[in-house]
């Protein structure tokens, strides 16, 4: 009884708080002048006719305002399937009862009347106050320890419907009552997700008692749903009516739903006009090729809450390329104007919007380098990339050298994010020195850039070799030989990397006037200070000459370009005189001691020792004959002295060379049976080699003396 009477007293103080005051029909013995009937307090029967054969139930009875309600509060048997308790220790059924009173005194202003969904919702209002006051799904699990109660289904997890009242022809006024309970549970849980937790359960518990003052007598479940929706209209300003509208379509209490008759219902799920969503996309927006934009759909409604946003970006009907109100928009690979589309839905059902996003052309970036030699003819590599942040641009680059000829660049195109890159590389080659500047331009399908690089382009001389093909090897090098008064046709080559004006030049050591042409690279006119093409040079040149005395000369080759770069090249050259036979070492003795005053004179002999020297390396190295003396002093008769006896004939072979007597390859006799056998140039520089060895015996050296003297002999 103590029990009971605690949770009596507690539910008065609980509703009071919701408005079932005074004015409003509560059950109090003295209204305190607040309005109303008092002298109306519950009077509660704890384990009422527990000798009896009642059990299992409790009930209510509401009299008017001003006369005392009573509860009635059964024991549970095992024999009606509880649990042998005390109704009065539950709560969930003290609630229950108490809350029948709250219904018939607020319903139809104090007329609830009767019916079969009056009656359910009678059922449906006391489990839904016993549940949210107790804050448990679960309705009456006291009385049998069952984890659903003592009705088919926890009000957190029932399945019923509107659609299940009066299942299968059969109305009960508990089991119909359910789905109004499960309903309220749903009011209850979407307010609290709404608004948290306490405030959430606040409204709750208001809007089912103030529903219940809006709700006409003999209500069916619809007027019910309209006099919560009412109240959320006065109490909140209209806040929770599509939350509100979601918990009931989600029972079959939607917007198009009617009840014809208290047992007949058409369900419905829909929501009013009212709470469907207006999708605003936002816009127009404008950004630069690959600069994700951010899209904001801020400007949407949802009214019931739970909105989903999924967009479109690609026009082809279907939302599936982003999902949220303030999603990136990154289809920003090419410059256009797009169209986006955006649907906002909810249980109510969706809008759709569209907006433009304008993403406008970046120009492409250039970078590039050079390397290599940078020089006349040198192969340099302009080596970089052309990048776009608009990456699904097509991408063309030309380069130009600095003539003012640009000329495409291949390379490979990627498109991809985040940049559209070419990437090339590209041989160059300067045909002349200077400052070039080195232009690359980019573009993508609607601009250009350009940048430069200026390379300095050093002149390289060129290079001269005269032609020695025909000429010897002698102890000075390779030389030419020629005879005095015969034209010997002299030839060169110039070779130039640089497309350059060859000027070449001979000079011929006689004292003769130098011989000189120019080679055009591009004739008729010389070339200008920056050739206008790449014509690597190569050019030969022969020219005629004809010494007329014989003696030792070089004849010197210069290339000059038209930048100033040179080049040179010396060849020796031996003039022979012209004698017919060859002379004995005595007769040269002679002609020196004496300088041949009436033979070949002072000035041929002087030349002849300089062509001794050039072309002997016992003369030029050992044994000194730089003047006519010293070659006197050679050719002089020395017997016992094989040394002396070799370089005596030695000499005499090489003075009858220069006066013209052998030719280099002529072949002489050797041996001394008076027939010509080894080519003059093999047997004296063989018997020079014998000379110049520091092991040769006295003996050998006798011997090749000997050879010379069979040269030197003229064969007539």
């Amino acid at each position: 009884a103590g029990r009971a009477l605690q949770y009596t007293n507690r539910l008065h103080d609980f509703l009071y708080g919701l408005g079932f005051d005074e004015a409003s029909g509560n059950f109090q013995e003295d209204n305190l002048g607040n309005g109303g009937a008092g002298g109306d307090r519950v009077q509660v029967y704890v384990d009422y006719n527990a000798n009896g054969s009642s059990a299992c139930n409790a009930n209510f009875g509401t009299p008017p305002d001003g006369q005392n309600p009573t509860m009635r509060l059964f024991v549970g048997r095992t024999s009606c399937g509880q649990l042998n308790t005390h109704r009065g220790m539950n709560g969930d059924t003290v609630a229950h009862e108490y809350s029948h009173g709250l219904s018939h005194r607020l319903v139809g202003g104090g007329d609830l009347g009767g019916g079969v969904q009056t009656g359910a919702l009678g059922e449906g209002w006391s489990d839904a106050v016993a549940t949210t006051m107790w804050n448990d799904p679960v309705y009456g699990e006291y009385s049998n320890g069952s984890a659903t109660g003592i009705r088919r289904f926890a009000y957190n997890n029932s399945p019923l419907t509107y659609a299940d009242l009066c299942d299968d022809g059969t109305c009960s006024v508990h089991q119909d009552g359910e789905i109004w309970a499960s309903t309220m549970w749903d009011v209850r849980s979407a307010l609290v997700g709404a608004h948290g937790s306490a405030t959430g359960k606040q409204r709750h518990e208001q809007l089912m008692v103030d529903g219940m003052k809006l709700t006409p007598s003999t209500p069916d479940f619809l007027d019910a749903r309209d006099g919560i929706l009412a109240a959320d209209r006065a109490n909140y300003g209209s806040a929770n009516q599509c939350l509100l509208w979601g918990a009931f379509a989600a029972r079959g209490m939607g917007a198009s739903a009617t009840s014809p008759s208290q047992r007949e219902v058409h369900p419905a799920t829909d929501y009013p006009a009212s709470c469907r969503p207006t999708a605003d996309a936002g816009g127009p927006y404008t950004t630069e090729e690959g600069a994700d934009v951010r899209l904001d759909a801020s400007g949407s409604t949802s009214p019931g809450g739970g909105g989903s946003y999924a967009w479109d970006f690609d026009g082809d009907g279907a939302y599936d390329d982003a999902t949220g109100a303030s999603p990136l928009f990154d289809r920003v690979g090419q410059d256009g104007t797009y169209t986006v589309g955006l649907r906002v839905g909810n249980a109510a059902g969706s809008s759709t919007d569209t907006a433009t996003v304008t993403v406008t052309n970046v120009a492409p970036a250039i970078s590039f380098t050079v390397a290599g030699p940078r020089e006349e003819g040198g192969r340099l590599m302009a080596t970089g990339t052309v990048t776009d942040p608009g990456w699904l641009d097509p991408l063309t680059a030309t380069i130009d050298p600095g003539d003012g000829k640009p000329v495409p660049l291949g390379g490979k195109l990627e498109n991809g994010r985040p940049d559209a890159t070419l990437s090339f590389s590209k041989e160059l080659v300067f045909g002349d020195n200077g400052t070039f500047t080195v232009k690359v331009c980019g573009s993508d399908d609607d601009t250009s850039t350009c940048r430069d690089a200026e390379i300095t382009v050093a002149n390289v001389d060129p290079t001269a070799a005269i032609d020695t093909s025909g000429a010897v090897e002698l102890a000075g090098g390779r030389t030419i030989v020629v005879h005095a008064g015969k034209e010997r046709t002299f030839d060169a080559r110039v070779s130039d990397p640089g497309s350059d004006d060859e000027t070449m030049t001979w000079a011929w050591g006689d004292g003769t006037p130098a011989t000189s042409t120019t080679s055009l690279v591009n004739p008729p006119d010389p070339d200008p200070a920056r050739s206008p093409s790449v014509q690597p040079r190569d050019v030969t040149d022969a020219q005629g000459h004809t010494y007329d005395k014989p003696c030792l000369y070089g004849v010197s080759f210069t290339a000059r370009d038209d930048d100033g770069g040179t080049a040179s090249d010396r060849v020796p050259v031996i003039v022979q005189g012209n004698a017919h036979l060859s002379l004995l070492a005595d007769v040269w003795y002679v002609k020196y001691l004496t300088g041949d005053l009436t033979g070949l004179g002072k000035e041929r002999l002087d030349c002849y020792v300089k062509t001794v020297q050039h072309a002997s390396a016992v003369f030029s190295e050992t044994v000194d004959v730089s003047t006519r003396e010293k070659a006197a002093d050679t050719l002089f008769l020395a017997l016992l002295d094989p040394k002396r006896a070799f370089d005596r004939q030695l000499l005499a072979a090489w003075l009858n060379f220069a006066n013209g007597s052998f030719e280099a390859g002529e072949k002489v006799d050797t041996d001394g049976d008076l027939k010509a056998d080894t080519p003059f140039l093999e047997a004296v520089q063989q018997a020079e080699k014998v000379r110049l060895d520091p092991d040769t015996t006295r003996k050998e050296l006798a011997a090749q003396a000997k050879i010379l003297t069979c040269i030197n002999v003229p064969l007539v």
